[in-house]
C-alpha cells in the first residue's frame, strides 16, 4: 500500500488526451474534471460563486451587449445595450434609458467597440461615425452624440496629382486662403481635408500645413492656413512635393473600428477604407487629429502594411499600444519607454495567430484574447530577455473547455480571497474559468454551467468595478428567457432571490422568475427541503427571517488518475485500488466523496435550534468498496447549496 498526496490543482482540468501523460510534472497538478469550481491562487479549490437575480429582461435574444462606466471612483454604471436601446443601472436599479443607433445584429457580432476616460466613453463601429456617451448632472441624465471632431484626420486616397500643380495666394497663418490646382481634382469630399507641401523642389524649405474648409470649383478650394508655407508656393508648385488628403472618415470612406486611449491620446484602429492604419489625436487633445508639422505632441498615423496584415479588430493601451488584427498581433514599440510620437512612432509585428471579436482582456501582466478561430485562448506578454511579445496558448491543454467564445471579462480586486479570474462565455453557453499567477505557476482552467434546472446558458458578461454581471438565458416554465443576474461568492444557487423579514414566515414569494422549477432553499442558515414554485411562490417548512431561494448547480472535482512509480515501473496501465481517502478541507459542509457524506454535521454553540457550522480539518475516509481499475479515482461533489473548499487529497493505494 502506497500514500500518495495531492494538495495542488494549479493546472486546472486537462483534457482527455492528457490522462496517459504521467510523466508531466503538471499532471500531478491537475485534475480529470473540475465543473462548477475555481481554482484559487493557493492551489486550492472552490465550490464557484452563485448569481443573485436583478431582472427579467424579456424573451431570449444574443442581440445585447454589457459594458461598464465608471463616472468615479464611487459611482461605477453597468451599461446594457439592446437593439437601438442603451439602458443605465446604478446600484442594479435601471435609472435612464437613452435611445442608440446601433442594431441588434452589430451587438450580437462583438461588432460595437468601447473605449472611457474621465466622463467620456467613445463607441465605434465602421458604418457609424463614432458616438460619445456622457453623464450628465446626474445619474437620470445621459447623452449620446456624434463625436464632434476639432479636426479629422486625413488620407491620400488618390495619389493621383503629382503631374499637376498647386498654388495659394496667401502663405501666412490664417482662414480664407484660396487654394488652385491646375486640374479639375477637387470635389466636396475633401472639405475638411488637408493640404501640405514644402514649396521648393529641392525639399529645403519648411513644411506648411493647411486644412481644407471650403469647396468652390473643381480646381479651387478654401483653407485655412495653421502653419506658414514657404514663399514660393504663391507660385505654382509641382504636387509630387505636395500631400493632398480628404477626411480619412467619412459617410462615403467608413467610420473606425476599434478605439482605446493611451498615453494622453485618442487612438482609433481600422476604418472600412482604411483597415490597417492606426490613427492618433494631438496629446490632450482627443477631438483634434492634425497631423501638424510633426512636432512631438501633433497627431499621428500610420499604416501597418506588409504581407497578410488583416483587419485590425481591436486596439488596447496598457504597458504598451497593442494592436490585434484579424491575422496578427502587433505593437508600437517605445524605446527606453519614452512616449510615442510622430518621430518615434512603428509598428511591429509580434504573433500571426489573428483575433476573434471577442474584446482582448488583461489579468496579471498578460492581455489575453480569442484566436482566430475560436479554438483558443492566448497570453499576449512581454518577454524581457527577447525585448518582444509573445503569444502563448494558455488553453492548449484544456481545449475541450474553449468552444468558439463570444465574450469575455475580467473579475480583478475580488474581496474573495484575493483571487482575479478570466472568463469566457462559450457559444454552447458553458462558461470557461481562467485562474492564472504567472510567478507562482498557475494556470488553471475550470468549466461552470448553470443548466442543471433551466437549460441555462451564459450569454453575455461584463466586470464593473469588483461585480460581475451576466446576461443568462433560461427556459423557465417552457418559456425562453433572458435575465440579468449578478454574481455572488456568498450565496451557493444560481438566480438566486434573497430576502429578510421583520416577522418570520413560511411563504416566500417574489419567485415568478422561477415558476414551475424545483428550487433549493436556505432560511436562516438552514438547507431546507426543496420546493416546486407556484403562481411565484412556495411554502417551506419552518417560518425563517432570512431567506434564500434559487436554482442548483453540481460542483464536481475529479482528480486524475493515480499513476505510481514503483521499481516494477510506473502503475498507469495496472489495476489499483484506493482504500482510503484522506480530504483536507477548509470551511466547508456537506462535502460527498462516492456517495458518502463528509464532514459530519456539527452545531451551533448553543446545539439546539441552530444551523450547522462550517469545517475544516481532515478527514479520513476508510473502507471504500471500490473495483480494481487501471484509472481509479473518487469523484468529489455537493448536492446543497453549501460552502466547499478542498486545500488537498490523499489516497492509500494498493497497486
Amino acid at each position: 500500500m502506497v500514500l500518495v498526496n495531492q494538495n495542488d490543482f494549479s493546472h486546472g482540468e486537462l483534457e482527455p488526451r492528457m490522462l496517459s501523460k504521467s510523466n508531466l510534472d503538471l499532471y500531478r497538478k491537475a485534475a480529470e474534471r473540475l465543473r462548477n469550481v475555481i481554482v484559487l491562487p493557493t492551489g486550492g479549490v472552490q465550490r464557484r460563486f452563485g448569481t443573485l437575480f436583478l431582472e427579467d429582461r424579456g424573451t431570449a435574444t444574443d442581440e445585447i451587449m454589457l459594458a461598464e462606466f465608471i463616472y468615479n471612483e464611487d459611482t461605477p454604471y453597468l451599461l446594457i445595450f439592446t437593439d437601438l436601446s442603451l439602458t443605465v443601472y446604478e446600484n442594479d436599479i435601471a435609472v435612464a434609458t437613452v435611445v442608440t443607433p446601433w442594431s441588434g445584429s452589430i451587438l450580437a457580432n462583438n461588432e460595437l467597440k468601447f473605449s472611457q476616460t474621465e466622463n467620456s466613453m467613445i463607441l465605434v463601429h465602421p458604418d457609424y461615425a463614432p458616438y460619445e456617451l456622457k453623464r450628465g448632472v446626474s445619474s437620470a441624465i445621459w447623452t449620446l452624440t456624434t463625436l464632434s471632431f476639432k479636426n479629422l484626420p486625413g488620407y491620400d486616397y488618390n495619389q493621383n496629382y503629382d503631374t499637376n500643380t498647386f498654388k495659394l495666394d496667401n502663405v501666412a497663418v490664417g482662414p480664407g486662403r484660396t487654394l488652385t490646382a491646375s486640374a479639375p481634382i477637387f470635389d466636396a469630399s475633401y472639405v475638411g481635408g488637408w493640404f501640405q507641401s514644402f514649396g521648393k523642389e529641392d525639399l529645403e524649405a519648411k513644411l506648411g500645413v493647411a486644412k481644407i474648409t471650403a469647396y468652390l470649383t473643381t480646381t479651387t478650394v478654401t483653407v485655412e492656413v495653421t502653419s506658414e508655407f514657404d514663399s514660393n508656393l504663391t507660385t505654382p508648385v509641382t504636387g509630387a512635393h505636395c500631400l493632398l488628403m480628404e477626411p480619412a472618415f467619412s459617410t462615403a470612406r467608413g467610420w473606425p473600428r476599434s478605439v482605446t486611449y493611451y498615453e494622453g491620446r485618442l487612438y482609433f484602429g481600422g476604418s472600412k477604407s482604411l483597415p490597417d492604419t492606426i490613427f492618433g489625436s494631438v496629446v490632450d487633445e482627443f477631438r483634434n487629429f492634425d497631423i501638424g508639422t510633426g512636432q512631438d505632441d501633433d497627431a499621428l498615423q500610420m499604416t501597418i502594411g506588409g504581407h497578410k496584415v488583416g483587419i485590425i479588430q481591436h486596439i488596447l493601451g496598457d504597458r504598451s499600444l497593442q494592436i490585434f488584427t484579424s491575422r496578427g498581433e502587433y505593437t508600437a514599440p517605445q524605446l527606453d519607454e519614452q512616449a510615442l510620437t510622430p518621430g518615434k512612432f512603428s509598428i511591429k509585428k509580434q504573433s500571426s495567430n489573428g483575433i476573434q471579436q471577442v474584446r482582448p482582456l488583461v489579468l496579471d501582466n498578460q492581455t489575453f484574447y480569442v484566436k482566430k478561430g475560436g479554438k483558443g485562448v492566448m497570453s499576449f506578454v512581454y518577454d524581457n530577455d527577447q525585448q518582444s511579445f509573445n503569444s502563448t496558448e494558455v488553453s492548449l491543454l484544456s481545449p475541450h473547455l474553449i468552444v468558439q467564445p463570444v465574450d469575455g471579462a475580467i473579475l480583478s480586486g475580488s474581496t474573495r480571497d484575493n483571487a482575479d479570474f478570466l472568463f469566457m462565455i462559450n457559444t454552447d453557453g458553458t462558461l470557461a474559468t481562467y485562474q492564472s499567477r504567472q510567478v507562482e505557476n498557475v494556470s488553471a482552467w475550470t468549466l461552470c454551467d448553470t443548466a442543471f434546472a433551466t437549460d441555462g446558458k451564459f450569454i453575455k458578461v461584463t466586470e464593473v468595478d469588483d461585480d460581475i454581471y451576466f446576461i443568462v438565458q433560461r427556459t423557465v416554465n417552457s418559456v425562453d428567457k433572458i435575465y440579468l443576474e449578478k454574481v455572488s461568492f456568498a450565496h451557493y444557487t444560481d438566480s438566486t432571490y434573497t430576502n429578510t423579514y421583520g416577522v418570520a414566515t413560511d411563504v416566500i414569494t417574489g419567485l415568478g422568475h422561477l415558476e414551475g422549477e424545483e428550487v433549493y432553499i436556505k432560511g436562516d442558515g438552514y438547507v431546507l427541503e426543496p420546493e416546486t414554485v407556484s403562481s411565484g411562490q412556495i411554502t417551506i417548512d419552518r417560518e425563517v427571517s432570512e431567506v434564500e431561494v434559487g436554482l442548483k448547480y453540481r460542483p464536481v472535482i475529479k482528480p486524475m488518475p493515480l499513476a505510481l512509480d514503483t521499481q516494477d515501473g510506473n502503475t498507469m496501465y495496472k489495476p489499483k485500488k484506493i482504500s482510503t481517502v484522506y480530504i483536507d478541507y477548509y470551511q466547508s459542509l456537506g462535502i460527498y466523496i462516492d456517495e458518502i457524506l463528509i464532514p459530519p454535521l456539527t452545531f451551533g454553540p448553543t446545539v439546539l435550534d441552530q444551523p450547522p457550522t462550517v469545517k475544516t480539518d481532515i478527514y479520513e475516509l476508510k473502507g471504500l468498496l471500490r473495483d480494481w481499475t487501471p484509472r481509479d479515482m473518487i469523484e468529489i461533489t455537493q448536492e446543497e447549496p453549501l460552502p466547499m473548499t478542498i486545500i488537498g487529497l490523499g489516497f492509500d493505494v494498493t497497486a
